[in-house]
C-alpha cells in the first residue's frame, strides 16, 4: 500500500493494527505519513508522528544494548529492525542470533551506534508466542 501510494487504504489498515497494538512503530509511522499525504490537518498526522518518535525514544532508553542484561526492550521483532534502520541508521546487518531471551545483532557501526553489536530483549514477544502455541508447536 505504501509503495502503490494507496494512502486511503493504508489509513484503514493502520487503524485496524492500532486498535490491537497502539504502540506499533510501523503502524504509527505509516499512519502519520498517510494522513499527511492525504492532506489531513497537521494536528491529526502529527499525533502519530509524535507517538512514533516517543515510542522509539522509550526503546532507545530502555537499556544500552551492550549485553542481554542491558538489552533494549522491544515488544515485537519488527521493532528491532525499525530501530536498527531508522533510529541507529544501520545499513548493514552482518548477522542476527537468538541468545536466550535476546536477539544479538552484529552490525556495521554508524555515527548513532558506535558498537559492532547490539542486543534486544524480546522476552515479551517470546512469552506472547508461547501463549499462542500449544505444547506441540501448533497455534491454539
Amino acid at each position: 500500500m505504501m509503495e502503490s501510494e494507496d494512502f486511503e487504504k493504508l489509513i484503514v489498515e493502520c487503524e485496524k493494527i492500532l486498535r490491537v497494538n497502539p504502540v506499533s512503530l510501523k503502524a504509527n509511522d505509516f499512519m502519520g505519513y498517510a494522513l499527511f499525504e492525504t492532506g489531513n490537518p497537521e494536528v491529526k498526522w502529527r499525533k502519530y508522528q509524535n507517538r512514533y518518535r516517543a515510542i522509539r525514544r522509550v526503546i532507545a532508553t530502555s537499556g544500552d544494548g551492550r549485553s542481554c542484561e542491558t538489552a533494549l526492550k522491544v515488544i515485537y521483532v519488527s521493532d528491532e529492525y525499525n530501530m536498527l534502520h531508522t533510529y541507529f541508521d544501520i545499513e548493514k546487518i552482518h548477522s542476527q542470533r537468538l541468545i536466550g531471551l535476546c536477539d544479538r545483532f552484529e552490525v556495521e557501526p554508524t555515527q548513532y551506534l558506535q558498537s559492532k553489536e547490539i542486543y534486544f530483549d524480546i522476552s515479551v514477544s517470546l512469552l506472547r508466542t508461547q501463549e499462542l502455541m500449544d505444547n506441540k508447536g501448533n497455534i491454539k
